[in-house]
This record gives structure tokens, sequence and C-alpha cells, in this order.
């Protein structure tokens, strides 16, 4: 069971690789124009990306190993994942940083900002679609949907509010453990006083909105995408023997009868009667 999901998650997160290390060849290829790292910024910032992936790939490990696992264990992941996350989509809104003056041509600058933004938002997609299936699964199969998809929606809107934290107020993932006071002050200001900050409410509906749309598309709930995922039927045991379709079973015992006997039986029933 674990070697299978080794092999799925090296699936879903191999193209993830070869997107990243592309970004990151763009950026070293931007310093032959200037000889300076303008971009530089922008591989630490993926680099925050990948952490939830991470986290999200070790819960992913940790279910299928122990599929019984406590919600307090597998909260210990999704905690700092929740944490983390943010950053992944985070990465769009450096296109802000967007630089025509520094020597390298237009399009390459284009160009290397939005791979960087593309890696982490697929990233983050990728690893929201673990966490996604995980709290899926274990919310039973009468609920499995309409859990796991309030938990992606949630923590998408979180996400946005989190990208105008760190957009805006300059606030990091890592300052919930180096300055946990003043960050719950900020978010208590926010709660206490709305009106005081639109462009806070603003953003947030603004980028929500984009996420959970884009999610939406790069899921497309409904289909069948990947098994065992709340949006897929019930796998089927590959080890279980054939049923036969030609077979009927018997009311009067309920074993089964092969359709050719039954209809013999028939026949012969039909042929006895008008004998009579």
């Amino acid at each position: 069971m674990i070697r299978r999901e080794l092999a799925a998650v090296c699936r879903d997160y191999l193209p993830l690789v070869l997107l990243s290390a592309a970004a990151i060849g763009l950026e070293l290829g931007r310093r032959h124009f200037d000889r300076a790292p303008v971009y530089s910024f922008l591989v630490f910032n993926l680099q925050l990306a990948w952490i939830p992936a991470v986290l999200s790939v070790a819960a992913r490990l940790l279910s299928a190993r122990w599929p019984r696992a406590p919600w307090i264990v597998l909260g210990l992941l999704a905690l700092p994942w929740l944490a983390f996350f943010p950053n992944a989509p985070y990465l769009v809104t450096d296109l802000v940083n967007l630089k025509w003056d520094n020597g390298a041509p237009r399009w390459y600058e284009v160009a290397l900002l939005s791979s960087f933004g593309w890696a982490g938002l697929f990233v983050g997609f990728a690893s929201l679609r673990d966490m996604h299936d995980l709290v899926g699964r274990r919310a039973g199969p009468a609920r499995s949907r309409i859990v796991g998809w309030s938990f992606a929606i949630a923590v998408l809107l979180l996400s946005a509010f989190g990208i105008y934290l760190g957009r805006e107020l300059r606030w990091n993932s890592w300052d919930i453990l180096a300055d946990p006071a003043a960050l719950l002050a900020d978010l208590l200001e926010h709660v206490r006083r709305p009106h005081a900050h639109p462009r806070a409410w603003a953003m947030t509906v603004v980028f929500g909105t984009l996420l959970v749309a884009a999610y939406l598309a790069y899921r497309r709930p409904g289909t069948r995408d990947q098994a065992g995922s709340p949006d897929s039927p019930p796998a089927v045991d590959p080890t279980a023997p054939a049923v036969d379709r030609a077979s009927m079973v018997s009311p009067a015992d309920g074993r089964t009868t092969p359709r050719s006997v039954t209809m013999a039986a028939t026949h012969l029933a039909g042929v006895t009667s008008k004998a009579g």
C-alpha cells in the first residue's frame, strides 16, 4: 500500500518539480543581463510554497500507512500546513515586482515572474488536493464530498486573507511563532473594526473568488479524477472474483443458478403441463 502511494506521489509531483526547476532556471538566466540577482527573492518564496506540499505528502503517506490514525496526529501536520499554505498562491502576486528597466527584455521578465506564479499556484493546488482527499475520506462516504469541498473552499478563502496579510501588512508564516502577540493584535483589529479595513476584505473577496474558481477548474468536481477522492466512485477490489452476469439467484434458497439451467427447467415445466 505504501509503495503504491509513493508511486502516486511521484506521478503527482514530478511535473511540479520540473516546473519549479524551470522557473529557477529562468531566474538564474536573468542574471546574465545585468549580473545582479534582481529576483532572487522568488526562489526563497518558491521554497516556502513547497513546505505545505511536503507536509501534505507526509500526511498522505501517514494516512496510507495508518488509515485509522487519530485526528490529533494528522492535526500536527495540518496546522503548520495551513500556516504555510498561503505562501503558494502568494507567488502569483509577485507580479507587482515586475521591472522594465533592468536590462532584460520585457518578454523575459514576464516569463520569469509568470513561471514562479504558475509553480506556486500548481504546487499549492496539488497540496490542497492531498488534504482535501484526506479530510473527505476521514469524514466517511456519506459526507465525504460536502466535508471535503467545504474544507478546501475555507482554506482558499483563508489563504486569500493571508495574501493580504503578507502583501499589505508584510506578515510572514513564521511570525506565528516569532511575534504571535503582534500578529494576533492585527487580526483582532480587522475583526473588531472591519469597516476600517476595506482593502483587506476587498483583496480577500477578489483573490478568494479567483482561487476558488481556479481550484474548481483544477479539480472539476464530479469527475473521476482520482481513486479514493471525494469525487471518485468507490474503488473496485481487483482481487475480487468476477461476477457471472449470466447467472440468476434462486429466490428459494439464495443460491446462484446459471441462466441456461433456469431456462431448461422452465421449458421442461411447460412441456409437463401440456402433457398433463
